[in-house]
């Protein structure tokens, strides 16, 4: 039987504001982030991601906001390594590239001086 895990909300430095419904009918949950961005979509998959981990190799069933928020700690904290190297990786990518442009030079044909 898997476990309910109980979310331990810690936002340092974050600001989690959750709106009333008088304000908003729904009760969105807004999260103020700092790292990197996703698409709602991204986001929607990447917490079903992250669900469907926990209960697959923990056994362990983490509720929407618990998995929310790991994906933001892992967005902020985390992200910012992947990022650079993805921009260290492109930097790497992209100056081998413009070496392999002198590959794409015409040859030049010398003009002799005909009184010489």
């Amino acid at each position: 039987m898997a476990k309910r895990l109980q979310p331990q909300v810690h936002l340092s430095g974050r600001c989690l504001k959750i709106n009333s419904k008088s304000e908003n009918q729904r009760g969105v949950i807004m999260v103020k982030s700092r790292g990197i961005e996703l698409t709602q979509e991204q986001r929607k998959a990447a917490v079903e991601q992250i669900k469907s981990y926990f209960l697959t190799e923990k056994e362990e069933m983490v509720s929407d906001l618990a998995a929310m928020l790991l994906l933001d700690f892992f967005l902020e904290n985390i992200g910012p390594y992947i990022y650079n190297q993805a921009i260290k990786d492109a930097h790497y990518f992209i100056t081998q590239k413009l070496e392999d442009i002198y590959a794409l030079e015409k040859p030049v044909r010398q003009i002799t001086d005909p009184s010489s």
